[in-house]
């Protein structure tokens, strides 16, 4: 994979920001935007692993709503079909790398939070 130097310059600048601080919200609140552009995503949503395993806390976010982001951490936390799957890879995977985009689109969370 060869990346532009836009691109280049854009994983340069989120490792300083994983470099900035020791705490996760700051690290996680400079790098989100620029996450965000580098992977020409539509939107942008992190969240910390609780002390209960398989719980998610502190969400982070840009381009969802508080109502949507709410609706993920009381609800398909506990019922995704798909980030489960995604956590098994040892490398980064899309989502349509383990799912037909056909698939995805039948799916209640596409339904109910990420298309919204």
């Amino acid at each position: 994979m060869n990346l532009t130097e836009k691109q280049c310059q854009g994983v340069l600048t989120v490792i300083r920001h994983l470099n900035d601080s020791l705490d996760a919200h700051k690290i996680r609140k400079n790098a989100d935007t620029c996450l965000l552009e580098l992977l020409s995503a539509d939107y942008f949503a992190s969240f910390l692993c609780g002390e209960e395993k398989a719980k998610f806390i502190e969400p982070l976010f840009l381009n969802r709503s508080e109502d949507n982001l709410a609706i993920y951490q009381q609800y398909f936390q506990y019922n995704d079909p798909i980030t489960p799957i995604m956590q098994k890879y040892k490398d980064a995977v899309t989502v349509n790398q383990i799912m037909d985009q056909s698939d995805l689109l039948k799916t209640e969370i596409f339904r109910k939070v990420l298309s919204l």
